[in-house]
Protein backbone atom coordinates (compact mmCIF):
# COMPACT_ATOMS: atom_id res chain seq x y z
CA UNK A 1 0.00 0.00 0.00
CA UNK A 2 0.81 3.36 -0.65
CA UNK A 3 0.00 6.90 0.62
CA UNK A 4 1.64 10.13 -0.03
CA UNK A 5 0.52 13.36 1.87
CA UNK A 6 0.69 17.16 -0.22
CA UNK A 7 4.19 17.75 0.43
CA UNK A 8 6.95 15.75 -1.02
CA UNK A 9 6.37 12.48 1.12
CA UNK A 10 5.85 9.17 -0.14
CA UNK A 11 5.21 6.16 2.20
CA UNK A 12 5.05 2.55 1.66
CA UNK A 13 3.57 -0.44 3.87
CA UNK A 14 3.86 -3.35 3.17
CA UNK A 15 0.79 -5.08 4.13
CA UNK A 16 2.55 -8.04 5.59
CA UNK A 17 3.93 -5.98 7.96
CA UNK A 18 2.03 -2.48 8.51
CA UNK A 19 3.68 -1.60 11.03
CA UNK A 20 7.11 -0.07 9.30
CA UNK A 21 6.36 2.00 6.85
CA UNK A 22 9.44 3.00 4.38
CA UNK A 23 10.09 5.32 1.55
CA UNK A 24 10.94 4.76 -2.04
CA UNK A 25 14.36 7.18 -1.64
CA UNK A 26 15.30 10.50 0.29
CA UNK A 27 13.05 13.54 -0.63
CA UNK A 28 13.46 14.87 -3.85
CA UNK A 29 14.09 18.42 -4.88
CA UNK A 30 11.63 18.84 -8.05
CA UNK A 31 9.01 17.62 -6.10
CA UNK A 32 6.36 20.11 -4.31
CA UNK A 33 3.05 19.21 -3.46
CA UNK A 34 2.57 15.67 -5.32
CA UNK A 35 -0.54 15.02 -6.75
CA UNK A 36 -0.40 11.38 -7.95
CA UNK A 37 1.39 8.02 -7.81
CA UNK A 38 1.38 4.72 -9.86
CA UNK A 39 2.81 1.52 -9.60
CA UNK A 40 4.67 -0.15 -12.71
CA UNK A 41 2.54 -3.22 -13.43
CA UNK A 42 5.85 -5.21 -15.56
CA UNK A 43 8.63 -4.03 -13.25
CA UNK A 44 6.77 -4.20 -9.59
CA UNK A 45 9.38 -2.47 -7.95
CA UNK A 46 8.97 0.89 -10.06
CA UNK A 47 6.90 3.55 -9.00
CA UNK A 48 6.34 7.15 -10.47
CA UNK A 49 5.22 10.50 -8.54
CA UNK A 50 3.64 13.31 -10.34
CA UNK A 51 3.86 16.87 -8.83
CA UNK A 52 2.39 20.38 -9.14
CA UNK A 53 5.82 21.11 -10.18
CA UNK A 54 5.90 19.76 -13.74
CA UNK A 55 8.15 17.01 -12.51
CA UNK A 56 7.04 13.34 -12.29
CA UNK A 57 9.89 11.61 -10.83
CA UNK A 58 10.71 7.60 -11.44
CA UNK A 59 11.71 5.82 -8.26
CA UNK A 60 13.06 2.53 -8.34
CA UNK A 61 12.40 0.88 -4.98
CA UNK A 62 15.24 -2.09 -4.81
CA UNK A 63 17.75 0.76 -5.31
CA UNK A 64 15.82 2.92 -3.09
CA UNK A 65 16.53 5.91 -5.23
CA UNK A 66 15.34 8.47 -7.63
CA UNK A 67 15.88 6.92 -11.50
CA UNK A 68 14.48 9.78 -13.89
CA UNK A 69 12.73 13.13 -13.50
CA UNK A 70 10.21 14.01 -16.28
CA UNK A 71 9.18 17.47 -16.87
CA UNK A 72 6.43 18.74 -18.76
CA UNK A 73 6.28 22.72 -19.63
CA UNK A 74 3.13 23.02 -21.68
CA UNK A 75 4.26 25.14 -23.96
CA UNK A 76 3.90 25.47 -27.61
CA UNK A 77 5.84 28.00 -28.65
CA UNK A 78 9.46 29.03 -28.11
CA UNK A 79 8.92 31.95 -25.78
CA UNK A 80 7.10 30.23 -23.69
CA UNK A 81 8.93 28.48 -20.82
CA UNK A 82 6.89 28.19 -17.49
CA UNK A 83 6.31 24.02 -16.33
CA UNK A 84 2.70 22.81 -15.88
CA UNK A 85 1.78 20.29 -12.70
CA UNK A 86 0.68 16.62 -13.89
CA UNK A 87 -2.57 15.78 -12.06
CA UNK A 88 -1.80 12.08 -13.02
CA UNK A 89 0.76 9.55 -14.19
CA UNK A 90 -0.35 6.17 -15.47
CA UNK A 91 1.88 4.06 -17.33
CA UNK A 92 1.81 1.84 -20.70
CA UNK A 93 -0.05 -1.60 -19.57
CA UNK A 94 2.36 -3.14 -22.05
CA UNK A 95 5.99 -1.71 -20.77
CA UNK A 96 7.78 0.76 -18.66
CA UNK A 97 6.62 3.76 -20.88
CA UNK A 98 5.07 6.07 -18.45
CA UNK A 99 1.67 8.54 -19.64
CA UNK A 100 1.94 12.68 -18.30
CA UNK A 101 -1.55 14.19 -17.84
CA UNK A 102 -1.07 18.10 -17.08
CA UNK A 103 -3.42 20.11 -14.76
CA UNK A 104 -5.89 22.00 -16.55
Amino acid sequence: MTSFLRYPQIWIWDLKDPSTPYTPGGRSTRLDEITSLSWNSVAQQILASASSTGYTVVWDLRGKREVVALTYSGTSGPMQTSRRGQSAVAWHPDNVRCRLHPIP
